[in-house]
């Protein structure tokens, strides 16, 4: 079984989760790298982070995305940016 974005990062918001109240997630949504395409998501609690996690995963496939933040893919949007450049 192929190993998901999301799972690869569970092991890093392990460290970083036990010390914030919110959680936030920026997705780079689609595959043609539009910035425009890059929305915000604030979760209160790490169990509705991993579900909605889990549904983005799920979509993978129908559509491309990225994920920027601490812990995430990228970092930053900077970093998503050259990163497709």
């Amino acid at each position: 079984m192929r190993e998901t974005q999301w799972q690869r990062k569970e092991l890093n918001m392990t460290k970083v989760l036990p010390f914030v109240n919110k959680i936030t997630v920026q997705i780079a949504w689609g595959s043609d790298r539009d910035e425009n395409n890059i929305k915000e998501y604030t979760f209160d609690s790490r169990e509705e982070y991993q579900g909605f996690m889990r549904g983005v995963d799920e979509s993978n496939g129908w559509l491309d995305y990225a994920t920027i933040g601490d812990g995430e893919t990228f970092e930053t949007i900077e970093e998503w940016r050259e990163y497709y450049e």
